[in-house]
């Protein structure tokens, strides 16, 4: 009897043993495996592969509601693009805290509604703020921590004659605001997403810092595009999604309370409640409908978000 339990005992770890070795051999080989896919990930701006066309554009040319999946970085994200000689935009000050709120202030056929860059308390911008033709908050040059410190940070505008553009801010200032070129809008906001068809020089590939993230850039052609992160990601993917979509200069505007509502998508306008400051407005060219009027007093804005002051690069 004590002889069967001793050659019962020893197979018992016999086979422990063999199932152990088994077990580090297959996550010796799973660790090899993510080792070779992480060594051939691309340095260079990664191929989108469009998994859904959302929408088609409601006005022939003016823009599209792109979803893309299964990229490299694994991205899922929604590009909203526009043509000024199809469509007009606006910037629509803070006191309609929400992008519902700022669709039922200005009844519009909207084509599309986001927020519009960053803010502090009660809604007021951080840096430079032009609505229809009137600045009520001028350029920042502060130095600080978060986001919008992380320099260069720039400016997104569009000029009275209808040129649209994202240049950091000292270029901005350099070029545009000190020569006096007439604004139909403008907000800044930080960091810069891409510089010259570059990334941010700051942005870190391998960064733990995923967030949802929003973002707009400008290509040679004069095609604006929103990029809305439906998805955790860091600044170094984001950014490679507008070289992707050839921005030449893209602008970061805000993190997690950020957010997209496009006309036609399943989500309706009463449902889009995240209190925001600036908000900018996509419409028709042809929507007469309203006039967007210049927004009361800073002082009388309610109170929403706080700007977010985290380091994320």
């Amino acid at each position: 009897m004590k002889r069967l339990l001793f050659v019962l005992g020893w197979s018992i770890l016999i086979s422990l043993f063999w199932s152990c070795h088994q077990n580090i051999k297959a996550g010796e080989n799973v660790s090899n495996f993510l080792s070779k896919k992480d060594s051939t990930k691309p340095d260079s701006i990664p191929l989108l592969k469009e998994d859904t066309l959302a929408a088609a554009a409601l006005i022939e040319g003016a823009y599209e509601q792109v979803f893309f999946k299964n990229t490299p970085y694994a991205v899922n994200v929604v590009v909203f693009e526009v043509k000024l000689d199809t469509a007009e935009i606006a910037l629509i000050d803070n006191q309609y805290q929400s992008l519902n709120h700022a669709y039922q202030a200005h009844p519009r056929d909207y084509l599309m509604l986001t927020n519009g860059g960053m803010f502090h308390p009660r809604g007021i911008p951080v840096g430079l703020f032009v609505e229809e033709t009137v600045e009520s908050v001028g350029l920042n040059f502060d130095e600080d921590r978060g986001n919008f410190f992380l320099l260069p940070n720039g400016v997104f505008f569009v000029s009275c004659d209808h040129v649209a553009g994202v240049l950091e801010t000292e270029q901005f200032r350099d070029s545009i605001y000190q020569k006096g070129t007439p604004l139909k809008l403008a907000t800044q906001s930080g960091p810069m997403l891409v510089i010259d068809s570059l990334r941010h020089p700051k942005f870190n590939k391998n960064s733990p810092n995923n967030y949802i993230r929003s973002g707009v850039g400008v290509t040679a052609d004069q095609k604006i595009i929103f990029i809305l992160s439906k998805e955790a990601v860091n600044f170094y993917t984001f950014a490679s999604i507008f070289l992707e979509k050839g921005c030449k200069n893209a602008l970061y505007l805000d993190g997690a309370i950020s957010d997209m509502y496009i006309k036609g998508q399943k989500k309706d306008i009463a449902n889009f409640a995240t209190r925001f400051g600036p908000v900018i407005g996509v419409f028709s060219e042809s929507d007469t409908s309203v006039t967007i009027k210049q927004s009361p007093s800073l002082d009388t804005i309610p109170s929403t978000n706080p700007i977010n002051v985290k380091d994320e690069n």
